[in-house]
């Protein structure tokens, strides 16, 4: 019986340690720069905004049976809101698309690439045209409100 609930119990810690190991599971949350804490409590108290640290979230929801990743990225600092799109994913990299609007009234497509670096860090890339990163954007999960 003791041989039993042993075996029991080292499959459902085995199970366990595959589901929180599982890069597409891990990566679905939101994530926050590290300006974001700072900016929502200058908000709350009425503060002038200008210069503060770039302030930016996102949603990631992942389908991992078809590897595709949603969302939507929040840049606080802009007022402005970028759906997810075109989302690839694949063991801990995922890539999407965004759409801005210019000045101009056209729309500009944004890539990125994105890496999951451990369990509460994701690492996003924003690509050019050219294929080499323009910028590099840190986030740490957010504690769920």
């Amino acid at each position: 019986m003791k041989r039993l609930t042993f075996v029991i119990a080292l499959f459902c810690l085995s199970a366990s340690l595959v589901l929180a190991a599982d890069p597409p599971h891990a990566l679905e949350a939101t994530w926050g720069t590290q300006g974001v804490a700072a900016f929502e409590a200058a908000r709350a108290a009425g503060k002038d905004l200008n210069g503060m640290p770039e302030a930016v979230t996102i949603k990631l929801k992942v389908d991992a049976k078809k590897n595709k990743v949603s969302g939507e990225i929040d840049q606080m600092n802009a007022g402005m809101k970028l759906d997810v799109k075109d989302g690839k994913l694949s063991d801990k990299t995922f890539t999407f698309v965004t759409d801005v609007r210019a000045s101009n009234g056209s729309t500009v497509k944004i890539n990125w690439k994105g890496e999951l670096q451990d369990e509460n860090t994701v690492v996003l890339n924003r690509i050019g045209a050219d294929g080499a990163v323009t910028a590099k954007l840190v986030f740490q999960r957010m504690a769920k409100k």
